[in-house]
């Protein structure tokens, strides 16, 4: 979000972690028994009362995390700043200056575009949603390419034609190239997606374009394939999967990084 949190919200963003874990059990528990279908029983239910105080306090960090930056007024000089460089330097990631997803937000608000409950919106689909489903995901990719080794030396084969030998970091030309990452992504997913449920049906054709999850774990796969091989410890068929909101797995998940 682009925000340097104190001690104390560091402390609640653990707390935030828990919560949405906590969540997830919830989502199940009340999935498994049809008479807490009803929110009006369910909200009546001691899980209903617990996940309405749990929701209080993710929403508690989400107006933190909001209102800091707000206050900081730090985007607004930084959004100038960035929408005078040059076209080219919005194509190189990890570049010197960077918009923060939160700064575009607030910047939108200044313009009349966007309300509070719009940008509260926005941040806990990030902050919800964002942050585990990708971070599972990648956990499952390196597993499966530590345990995959012709698979890796592939994908660090793409990263040779791509980067060569140099350290420099990927532009948006460079993650499309990612072909054969992309389809290690894609496998990994199907294999062990993410959000594992169906609970709405699409009426009509829909072609999706929201293209950042994917982006960022092609930069995070390249980034450690370059640097890292990785080797196996944990095993796919050793892994014991947990009901919850997202496909977890019931003990972590362990990979070897050896230098390359």
């Amino acid at each position: 979000m682009g925000t340097a949190l104190d001690k104390e919200a560091v402390d609640n963003g653990t707390k935030y972690k828990d919560a949405i874990h906590t969540l997830g059990s919830y989502l199940v528990h009340r999935g498994q028994r049809t008479w807490l279908y009803p929110t009006i029983f369910f909200n009546l239910s001691t899980v209903g009362r617990k996940q309405k105080t749990l929701l209080k306090e993710i929403g508690s960090f989400r107006d933190h995390v909001i209102n800091q930056r707000r206050k900081s007024g730090s985007y607004k000089n930084l959004y100038q700043e960035v929408m005078n460089e040059q076209e080219n330097d919005y194509y190189l990631l990890g570049g010197k200056k960077r918009l923060a997803m939160l700064d575009l937000l607030l910047e939108t608000e200044e313009q009349g575009k966007i309300d509070v409950e719009g940008i509260n919106e926005e941040v806990d689909t990030f902050m919800f949603e964002g942050h585990d489903t990708t971070a599972t995901a990648l956990q499952f990719a390196f597993m499966e390419l530590a345990n995959n080794p012709e698979i890796q030396d592939k994908v660090f084969e793409e990263c040779q034609q791509i980067f060569g030998t140099s350290g420099r970091k990927p532009t948006m030309n460079d993650l499309a190239e990612m072909k054969y990452i992309e389809c290690c992504i894609k496998e990994t997913l199907r294999l062990y997606p993410s959000v594992y449920f169906i609970i709405r049906s699409c009426k009509q054709e829909l072609q999706l374009s929201q293209k950042f999850a994917m982006m960022e774990m092609k930069m995070v796969i390249a980034a450690v394939v370059r640097e890292y091989r990785l080797l196996p410890i944990t095993k796919p068929k050793d892994v014991v999967f947990t009901a919850d909101i997202i496909l977890r797995p019931i003990d972590p998940i362990y990979v070897k990084f050896e230098k390359r």
